[in-house]
């Protein structure tokens, strides 16, 4: 692979980075830093050492499921062509995390990246290209994990 491609390749990975940062990070330190719990910086600490544990201990079948699970190639599509479409994809999710977070609206980083993915794979070779039971799948979490966290809380709050 041409080193100008991989060198894209690591500032789109690093602004996609930046952006579940101030996203999913926020997210998590907010209701600590804002009810004093916690000061900054234990939380932005706490919030490095989790995120990177998290990425390397669990990220491993989420990044499986990403990268082939929802889209697979046409075996006329090239390896250089499927990069491409996975670097829109990972763009077009960068870019609307930091749209949305500017703008102080919710949005998902996972929902992000999976939408991005299924729509330039769509993009790029038809919907026959899209895992249907994988896209089910993962809709069926977004619906059920909520729900479950809930009950979840419920119960602890019961305990407690």
């Amino acid at each position: 692979m041409d080193l100008a491609i991989l060198a894209v390749i690591v500032l789109v990975g690093l602004y996609m980075a930046w952006n579940i940062g101030a996203n999913d990070v926020a997210n998590n330190m907010g209701p600590a830093v804002g009810s004093k719990s916690l000061p900054l910086v234990w939380a932005l600490v706490i919030a490095a050492v989790f995120e990177a544990a998290g990425a390397l201990l669990a990220g491993g079948d989420v990044v499986s499921t990403i990268s082939k699970g929802i889209v697979t190639p046409d075996p006329a599509m090239s390896v250089e062509d499927f990069v491409f479409v996975m670097m829109a994809a990972l763009l077009a999710a960068a870019a609307w995390i930091n749209l949305a977070t500017i703008l102080n609206a919710p949005v998902s980083t996972t929902h992000s990246i999976v939408g991005g993915v299924l729509g330039a794979g769509i993009a790029a070779s038809g919907p026959a290209i899209v895992s249907w039971p994988t896209m089910s799948a993962i809709a069926a979490s977004w619906v059920i994990s909520p729900v479950l966290g809930g009950l979840v809380a419920a119960l602890f709050l019961g305990f407690i």
